[in-house]
């Protein structure tokens, strides 16, 4: 009788190990899949999690209870933005994917800013500080970045002309004109996703974004 519990438990342990195997290999490969197709959309580098003790039963009933999406970039309607994070719950697959909930962050870089912006200005970070600096002369500005909805304001908070601290009226020839209306927009974002909060990091700007019932397929 012992011998028989025995061999029936040695069995259970092998289905389960032959099921655990199984349900990794499903889980690798749908990682793949997602990630191709995050690729085919303009991610660079994206890696992607399926949240779960097991993946099996979620392939299955085609719903993700939670999706984990790292990428080193995006292209967002010609705004790159970097190191992007992600975290989808309640996902549904098919021909209309959709996520019950996202948020994430990102990055956008000086030299990201800089390109947004245009040919006059060089944006950098100093002492925690947003800085553009007049290609053309000896002008800068400290800014501070505020969200309008899908774009990032600048709003200028200091003028320094060759290291001495200035107001706009005492600019000559038009000098301060290429501080105005400072807009970076990014509307490359999903129907549904917003920005959420921007500040200024270490090394580059630092938002945030969140939306709700987000459509995941590519428009």
């Amino acid at each position: 009788m012992l011998r028989r519990v025995l061999v029936l438990v040695l069995v259970l342990v092998l289905l389960g190990a032959a099921a655990a195997a199984g349900d990794l290999v499903l889980r690798h490969r749908t990682e793949a899949i997602i990630e191709n197709e995050l690729v085919a959309i303009g991610m660079q580098n994206p890696r992607v999690s399926v949240g779960g003790p097991v993946v099996t039963p979620q392939v299955l009933r085609g719903r993700f209870d939670t999706l984990t999406v790292t990428a080193d970039a995006l292209l967002a309607d010609g705004v790159e933005l970097d190191r992007l994070h992600a975290t989808l719950t309640d996902v549904t697959a098919g021909d209309h994917p959709r996520a019950g909930a996202l948020s994430g962050t990102a990055e956008m870089t000086p030299a990201a800013m800089t390109a947004a912006l245009g040919q006059e200005l060089d944006i950098s970070i100093e002492g925690g500080a947003l800085v553009a600096t007049l290609r053309a002369a000896p002008l800068s500005a400290t800014v501070v970045p505020h969200l309008r909805g899908d774009r990032v304001d600048l709003e200028v908070t200091q003028l320094t002309l060759a290291g001495v601290s200035v107001a706009p009226a005492d600019l000559p020839l038009g000098l301060g004109d290429a501080f105005e209306n400072m807009s970076v927009p990014i509307s490359g974002l999903p129907d549904g996703v917003v920005l959420d909060a921007v500040h200024v990091g270490p090394q580059a700007l630092e938002l945030s974004f969140k939306g709700t019932d987000v459509p995941l397929e590519k428009p």
